[in-house]
């Protein structure tokens, strides 16, 4: 039909907003400690499962790391102790590391395969590696978003005069509309605003 409808899109402010209250009632009750914060940092994850549990379901890698995101964003303004973040930030690290190196490698995909990855998953992360590799294949989309983003040149077309095609631009590309539309200045307005909106967050 004309309109679509997808859960997860729900989901995403729903989840902000719930981790949120969360971290907000935690630390109204409790005290800045290396054992309260392990158990904010618990039931985050508690409440964060029956999430995991439909986006294993769903089979949706992308939405996933949007969701991991969220999470991490959230641990990072809920002011827990630095000497838990960092080891978290390191095995984070360690683990972001691996992973590169098993998707970037034929002996790693074919360890990934066998544990449930598919192959427009892996055929996704060739066109983010290498976007100019195939215009008109995987990389269709993201080669699309940045013509529209820099046919936007500096002031933009405006919001009635979007011409460069995108397929699906509601998705994670909703950006290039801000680009052909407003054109660079109105794409700097936004990432200066998403700047204000994380300062306010973190102080």
């Amino acid at each position: 039909g004309p309109i679509s409808f997808q859960p997860s899109e729900v989901m995403k402010p729903a989840y902000i907003l719930m981790l949120s209250r969360v971290v907000t009632q935690h630390n109204a009750a409790f005290s800045h400690t290396i054992q309260h914060d392990w158990q904010l940092i618990g039931r985050m994850v508690l409440w964060t499962l029956p999430i995991a549990v439909l986006m294993k379901f769903q089979n949706d890698f992308g939405t996933t790391l949007v969701f991991l995101a969220i999470f991490a964003g959230v641990t990072l303004v809920a002011g827990i102790n630095w000497r838990i973040l960092v080891p978290i930030a390191l095995v984070a690290g360690i683990i972001g590391t691996v992973g590169i190196l098993l998707v970037t490698q034929t002996w790693g995909r074919s360890i990934l395969g066998s544990i449930g990855f598919k192959t427009y998953q892996f055929a996704r992360i060739d066109s983010w590696l290498n976007p100019s590799g195939s215009t008109t294949g995987d990389s269709y989309q993201l080669w699309q978003s940045m013509k529209a983003i820099g046919s936007g040149q500096l002031t933009g077309k405006g919001p009635m005069h979007i011409a460069v095609p995108v397929p699906v631009r509601e998705s994670d590309m909703i950006f290039s509309v801000i680009g052909e539309a407003f054109g660079f200045v109105g794409a700097a307005v936004l990432i200066l605003l998403y700047f204000m909106l994380i300062y306010q967050m973190i102080r």
